[in-house]
């Protein structure tokens, strides 16, 4: 280290121990002696009430168990990010009482339709729909110079007669 850095071992290791002090670094007390960057950790991984610790076992102890639970959405590009807040209002949609409608809006090559099936695929895990639900999805602008046609498909039609 001395050649590299020309810097002691010594003094190293006190700088780095007075970062463990300030809550900096997480310090494993094992031979070798590990230093982790906590910010670079936590960020990583998951927070740590501790900045000293025996050993990597102790570290993993530390860890939250993992929620096994899958969201179909996180498929979604931009679940976390600009997708978060129509996501949510999807999810209060669905686990509303009675359910409430959706109307999804978009141009072209947007992912309504993908949206759609992602929206069908969390109501059959929640149980909000039966598994043997059909899933029919309509493209409206196939529709848009017969709208009579559109109703007829959404709400059903009867032949009369006269």
């Amino acid at each position: 280290m001395q050649k590299v850095f020309h810097v002691k071992r010594n003094t190293v290791s006190t700088y780095l121990n007075q970062l463990v002090k300030e809550n900096l670094v997480i310090k494993i007390n094992t031979r070798p002696v590990y230093f982790l960057s906590r910010s670079v950790f936590e960020k990583k991984f998951f927070n740590i009430p501790a900045s000293i610790l025996d050993s990597f076992q102790e570290l993993k102890e530390y860890e939250p168990p993992k929620n096994d639970k899958h969201d179909v959405f996180d498929e979604l590009i931009g679940a976390e990010g600009s997708l978060k807040k129509a996501i949510t209002q999807i999810k209060t949609s669905i686990f509303y009482p009675g359910g409430l409608p959706i109307m999804l809006c978009g141009p072209t090559g947007v992912g309504k339709s993908y949206t759609a099936e992602l929206i069908y695929k969390c109501c059959v895990e929640n149980e909000v729909l039966p598994p043997h639900a059909p899933f029919i999805s309509f493209n409206c602008a196939q529709y848009a110079n017969n709208p009579e046609l559109l109703s007829s498909n959404l709400f059903g039609y009867i032949f009369t007669y006269f």
